[in-house]
């Protein structure tokens, strides 16, 4: 059982998520844990994980995927295992393994949860773990008012989705494993859900080796609406215009400046290079959640 925590603590969280983190931390130190908190922003966390990581079982992150994609990030050289205290507006990675949403909940995962390693990617110099998205995704990310999503949550993307949607989206030169596209919208999965609970990429999973280029393809707004629209109702691997691609490597161009994302932040404008491996996270994840991966690995090594 894991006694010492290292909790970090993204403090622009709503009141909902404070009141969680300190359900948790309490909970924690109810059954004898030690949590040493670090609030001082992500500048700091360097100096914070040297002084503090050599005497820690495990490392929290308190906040959305974003903060969790820049402590794992950072986390990389020194092996712990990463908990997570979902406080984002998606919660796209607490949503891929199944995390609790009680505290309670997540207190017995911190404590006992098994730890996973899983690999993650790079999109030019800078590493995700969950997915990469160019074009309509990164454009509604770039015109995303933070400060609105922080007070009203998710109701914050229906002005930046409009938006987006009212103009037409540049085309993008996309090359996957050497092999040339040309679509709209480009998400680069690493895990199968986006967006919060929706499924993108069925064949994708952070327990899964190498990537899922999901390419979308529409020439009209319509078409792009029809295919939002089939992620939302679990259908967006029918739909017209969506191709599903495994790979390891994906080149992004345009003619003009398109905007992209990393695990739901915004990220630079084309031309973006997504490379699968090169990091990794070790993750504490649900007991069910692991059972699941160990049963997918006794498949694939009784497979003939």
């Amino acid at each position: 059982m894991r006694r010492r925590f290292l909790l970090i603590h993204n403090p622009i969280a709503g009141l909902d998520g404070r009141r969680l983190v300190h359900d948790v931390t309490s909970g924690l130190t109810q059954l004898g844990a030690a949590v040493t908190t670090h609030t001082g922003g992500l500048p700091d966390l360097p100096d914070f994980l040297r002084t503090h990581a050599s005497g820690a079982d495990a490392v929290i992150a308190a906040g959305g995927d974003g903060t969790i994609r820049a402590l794992a990030a950072a986390l990389h050289p020194y092996g712990l295992p990463l908990g997570v205290i979902p406080m984002g507006t998606g919660n796209v990675l607490a949503h891929e393994v199944g995390l609790p949403r009680s505290a309670v909940g997540l207190v017995d995962v911190l404590l006992r949860g098994p730890a996973r390693t899983f690999a993650g990617a790079y999109a030019n110099d800078e590493p995700f773990f969950l997915m990469a998205g160019v074009g309509f995704d990164g454009e509604v990310i770039r015109r995303l008012d933070t400060p609105l999503k922080r007070r009203i949550g998710k109701a914050a993307y229906v002005s930046p989705v409009l938006r987006t949607l009212r103009q037409p989206l540049q085309p993008l030169q996309i090359t996957i494993d050497g092999q040339k596209r040309e679509a709209q919208w480009l998400v680069v999965a690493n895990a199968r859900r986006y967006g919060g609970a929706f499924v993108i990429a069925r064949e994708a999973g952070l327990e899964r080796e190498g990537l899922i280029a999901v390419v979308a393809t529409s020439s009209s707004r319509i078409g792009l609406l029809r295919q939002l629209l089939s992620l939302g109702l679990g259908s967006f691997h029918r739909t017209s215009g969506v191709e599903m691609i495994p790979c390891t490597s994906v080149d992004v161009a345009s003619a003009g400046n398109v905007a992209s994302q990393i695990d739901g932040d915004p990220f630079t404008a084309t031309p973006v290079a997504i490379r699968a491996g090169g990091i990794s996270v070790s993750l504490i994840v649900p007991e069910a959640y692991d059972a699941r991966i160990a049963a997918l690995e006794r498949e694939t090594a009784n497979a003939p």
